[in-house]
C-alpha cells in the first residue's frame, strides 16, 4: 500500500506500480475499450483528498507526470520515462453498472483503484479510489495518443474472432442479431465474447472453442463448435433448431436390433425428451442441439462417443402424420456413424422439460447452493466454467469441473467426491451430509476461548487417514498450544482459532498456504491429551492428529525449550538397550546450551542431540552431520515397547460342581472347562478376581447375585483360587436357583 507523503514523485509512484506482480490481480469481466480512449496518457493528479497517497502535481513539472497506457482489450499499463518500456499493471478491469458505465481496475496490494467512464468521450479523466471505494482524487489530461498494441500478454486473435462473430450474426440473426449494443468483450475465463441484449444471448470463445448461452440456448454455456471449423462452415454450428412441433415431448423407448458391439444391451429402456428448442435429453443425460441436414437431425455426445439420429421425413397425409406423432424412432450410433441399434417406442406425454426424463432431486435447491458456494469459496478446486453444469446419472446429481478434473456428486442427501486431487476411485467417496456441509460453508465465525490449562507441547501422530489425506498413519508431529490459543504445527504458526455458529465448541485453526484446517473439540478437552481433526480448508476430512502433552513449554515459534526430564529418559534407554553405540560412563553426561540437550560418548565418538521434540545423532555410521532419527516422545515409547517383555500366557482350567433347583427338583452338575491362552488376572484385589469370574459366566447365566473368592494361592507358575457363585431367577410362579463351587487354576506356559 502507498504510504501518504506530502510530496511523492509521480515517477516514484510509477516505479512502485512496476513492482506489483501481475499474478496478484483478480480476473473479472470487462468491456472492450472504445478506440477514442485507447493509447498513451500523460496525466496530472488534481483534487487530491487529505487521505490520498498521491498529492496534487504541477502541470509545469513534467517529471511528475503519470504515464499510463490503455489497450483495446482492457489492459492498463505504465510507461517508464527513461527507458520507454511499457509494463502491465492490471489486465482485468471490472464493469461497473451497465455496459455503458465505468470500468474499474483494482490493485489490491496497493489498495488503489482507477475508474474510467468509457461512455464519456472526449476523455474526462481517471478517478483514483481506494479498493473500498473512497475517493482520492482525479488523474486528468488530454486524449490519449492512439495505439492498438498490447502491454501484457498478446491479445486474442481479433481477426478470427471477428470473422466468426460476423458469420454467426449473418447466418443466425435470430439468435445473434448484430447491433451497436453487441461488441467484443473480454471476461474471466474467456478470450472474447459478445452479448446480444435483444435475445439475451452470449457467444463466447475460449481456447479456440466456441460457446453459447442464454435465450434458446438455455442458462448454461454449451459448446457449439470450434473457431476454425465454424469459420470454414458456419452452418455446422450447433444452434437450437426449430424441429416440427410434433417431435416435441417425452418418449419411452426400447433398444432393439442391438449389435454385438453396442454399449447398451438389447431391451434397454430409456426416456427420451425433445424440448421446445430442439434439445434432446436421454435418460439422465442432456445432449446439445441437433445438426440438421438432408431431413436428418443428429444429436451428438462426444464424451460418450455416441449420437442419436432421427429421420425428419414425414408423410403429408394428416392421418399418417397424426399416427406417427405417438411413436418415436431414434437410430443409436457411434460418433463415426457405426450403428449400435434402434430405439423405438411410444410418446408418453407432451412434456418438453428435461426434468421429465431425469427426475427432480428433492434437494436440488440445496445442491445448487452447494455448487455455487464451493465454486465461489474454492475456485481453484471447483472452477466454474461453461462446461460445468448440473448432470444426473445413477441417481447422482453432479457437476464435473474440467479444469481440475473433479466430480462433486450428491445422492440421498450425501455429498461424494472423486477425481483430481481426491483420487480416481472406482466409486465416488462419501464426504458428509449435504446439510452439514452447507452449514459449515455458510455459517458465520465466532472467537472461541481455549482454556489456558491446555497450553503446552504435545507429541502427536496422525491416524484414521482417509483416501484424501496427505498424511500417512503414524506420521509424527510436534504441536504447541500457547496461552493465547495460538497453535504451531512442527514450527509452522497457525495463529488463533475461529469457531462457527453451527459448532461453537469446535475451535478451528486454518492455514491457507498449506490448505489445512485443524479442529479441537473444546467440550472434550483433557489436561494432558489432545486430539485434533485434520482436513483441508475446503472442508475435506483428512485424518486425526492425537497425542500426549510432554511439557508445559508453550512458546509458539522461536527457540524451543527442550524437556530435560524426557531427554534424560531417552539417554538412559539408549545406554541400556544400545550400549554398543551409546555406552554409559562417567565421561558421558547431559550438556545443554539452553535449547539443545546432548550427550557425547567418547569411546564410540557418537552424540545424541535433543532439540524440542527432535532427536538427531552424529558419529559412527551416521557420519559427521546430524541425522534426525525421530521425535523424542515417540522414540521413548517405541524403545520401551520394543524392549518390554511380553506378558506371560496362561492356560485356565475351571473345575467343580454346580446345583440347579427348580420345581422342587435338584439337578447336580459337574464343571470341567479348559481355556487356553488367557491373560493372568490381578490377584492382589479379590474384586478383580470376582470380575474375571463374572466375565467367564457371560452368556451362561442371565445374572449373578453373588460371587465369593477364597483360598488364593499365587506362585511364579500358577494362580489358584476358589469361587462360589449363585443366582436365582423367577418366571411366573417358578423360581430357579443356581449355585456353583469352583476352582480356577491358571498355569503358566
Amino acid at each position: 500500500m502507498f504510504n501518504r507523503v506530502s510530496s511523492l514523485s509521480l515517477c516514484g509512484i510509477v516505479a512502485v506500480l512496476f513492482s506489483v506482480p501481475t499474478e496478484s490481480f483478480a480476473q473479472s469481466t470487462f468491456v472492450s475499450i472504445p478506440k477514442a480512449l485507447q493509447g498513451y496518457y500523460t496525466l496530472e493528479m488534481v483534487n487530491a483528498s487529505s487521505l490520498s497517497p498521491i498529492q496534487n502535481t504541477s502541470p509545469t513539472n513534467s517529471a511528475d507526470d503519470i504515464l499510463l497506457y490503455v489497450t483495446g482489450y482492457g489492459e492498463l499499463c505504465t510507461k517508464n520515462k527513461n527507458s520507454g518500456a511499457v509494463d502491465l499493471l492490471a489486465s482485468a478491469p471490472s464493469l461497473q453498472g451497465d455496459e455503458f458505465g465505468n470500468v474499474r481496475w483494482d490493485v489490491p496490494s496497493l489498495d488503489l483503484s482507477l475508474s474510467l467512464n468509457i461512455n464519456q468521450i472526449p476523455f474526462a479523466g481517471f478517478d483514483l479510489l481506494s479498493n473500498s471505494g473512497s475517493a482520492f482524487g482525479k488523474l486528468t489530461g488530454s486524449a490519449p495518443t492512439f495505439d492498438n498494441g498490447s502491454c501484457g500478454s498478446p491479445p486474442f486473435n481479433t481477426s478470427s474472432s471477428n470473422t466468426l462473430f460476423n458469420l454467426a450474426e449473418s447466418t443466425y440473426p435470430t439468435f445473434f442479431p448484430s447491433s451497436s449494443f453487441s461488441y467484443n468483450q473480454i471476461g474471466s475465463g474467456y478470450d472474447v465474447f459478445r452479448h446480444y441484449p435483444s435475445t439475451d444471448t452470449y457467444l463466447a470463445i475460449r481456447d479456440e472453442v466456441v460457446y453459447a448461452r442464454g435465450g434458446d440456448f438455455g442458462d448454461k454455456f454449451i459448446v457449439v463448435g470450434e473457431v476454425d471449423d465454424l469459420i470454414d462452415n458456419i452452418n455446422t454450428m450447433l444452434v437450437p433448431n426449430r424441429l416440427p412441433t410434433f417431435y416435441q415431448g417425452t418418449y419411452l423407448l426400447e433398444l432393439t436390433e442391438a449389435q454385438p458391439f453396442s454399449p447398451l444391451a438389447e431391451g434397454t429402456t430409456l426416456n427420451f425428451v425433445v424440448t421446445k428448442t430442439g434439445q434432446l435429453c436421454v435418460g439422465e443425460l442432456a445432449l446439445s442441439f441437433p445438426v440438421i441436414s438432408n431431413n436428418t437431425a443428429i444429436w451428438s455426445n462426444s464424451n460418450g462417443n455416441f449420437r442419436y439420429t432421427v429421420d425428419l421425413t414425414r408423410d403429408d397425409d394428416p392421418d399418417t402424420v397424426e399416427a406417427n406423432i405417438a411413436t418415436g424412432e431414434f437410430l443409436f450410433q457411434s460418433i463415426g456413424g457405426t450403428t449400435y441399434g434402434l430405439f423405438t417406442g411410444d410418446k408418453t406425454s407432451l412434456a418438453t422439460e428435461c426434468s421429465g426424463a431425469q427426475g427432480t432431486d428433492p434437494d436440488l435447491s440445496n445442491i445448487n447452493t452447494l455448487f455455487s458456494t464451493i465454486e465461489q469459496k474454492y475456485p481453484t478446486v471447483f472452477p466454474a466454467g461453461p462446461q460445468t453444469y448440473n448432470q444426473k446419472l445413477d441417481g447422482y446429481t453432479f457437476r464435473y469441473y474440467f479444469d481440475s478434473q473433479v466430480f462433486v456428486l450428491v445422492k440421498g442427501g450425501v455429498v461424494y467426491l472423486n477425481g483430481g486431487e481426491f483420487g480416481n476411485n472406482e466409486e465416488p467417496v462419501p464426504y458428509g451430509t449435504l446439510t452439514n456441509i452447507l452449514s459449515l460453508l455458510t455459517s458465520s465465525t465466532l472467537t472461541p476461548t481455549v482454556p489456558t490449562s491446555s497450553r503446552g507441547t504435545y507429541a502427536m501422530s496422525f491416524s484414521s487417514s482417509t483416501l484424501f489425506s496427505p498424511f500417512r498413519d503414524g506420521t509424527a508431529a510436534l504441536v504447541i498450544l500457547d496461552a493465547l490459543g495460538n497453535l504451531c504445527l512442527d514450527g509452522v504458526p497457525l495463529g488463533k482459532p475461529i469457531a462457527r455458529q453451527s459448532s461453537p465448541n469446535l475451535a478451528i485453526w486454518e492455514n491457507a498456504n498449506l490448505g489445512l484446517s485443524f479442529g479441537l473439540d473444546l467440550s472434550t478437552l483433557s489436561p494432558t491429551e489432545m486430539s485434533l481433526s485434520v482436513g483441508s480448508t475446503n472442508g475435506i476430512a483428512f485424518s486425526t492428529l492425537s497425542g500426549d502433552r510432554t511439557s508445559l513449554q508453550s512458546t509458539c515459534g522461536g527457540n524451543v525449550v527442550t524437556d530435560i526430564t524426557l531427554a534424560n529418559q531417552l539417554f538412559a534407554l539408549a545406554e541400556q538397550y544400545y550400549a554398543n553405540l551409546f555406552p554409559a560412563s562417567s565421561l558421558s553426561f547431559s550438556q545443554s546450551n539452553g535449547i539443545i540437550i546432548l550427550r557425547h560418548y567418547p569411546s564410540t565418538d557418537m552424540t545424541i542431540y535433543v532439540e524440542g521434540e527432535t532427536v538427531s545423532v552424529t558419529g559412527g555410521s551416521y557420519g559427521s552431520t546430524r541425522v534426525t532419527v525421530g521425535q523424542l516422545s515417540a522414540l521413548i515409547a517405541q524403545i520401551t515397547a520394543d524392549n518390554t517383555p511380553a506378558a506371560p500366557i496362561y492356560d485356565l482350567k475351571i473345575t467343580g460342581t454346580g446345583e440347579v433347583i427348580a420345581l422342587s427338583t435338584s439337578i447336580r452338575q459337574t464343571v470341567d472347562i479348559k481355556k487356553n491362552g488367557v491373560e493372568l488376572p490381578d490377584s492382589s484385589d479379590t474384586s478383580l478376581l470376582a470380575a474375571f469370574v463374572r466375565t467367564s459366566f457371560a452368556g451362561t447365566l442371565p445374572k449373578i447375585d453373588s460371587i465369593s473368592i477364597s483360598s488364593i494361592v499365587n506362585t511364579s507358575t500358577q494362580l489358584v483360587f476358589n469361587a462360589a457363585v449363585s443366582n436365582s431367577t423367577t418366571i411366573g410362579s417358578t423360581t430357579t436357583t443356581r449355585s456353583y463351587n469352583l476352582v480356577y487354576t491358571f498355569s503358566k506356559r
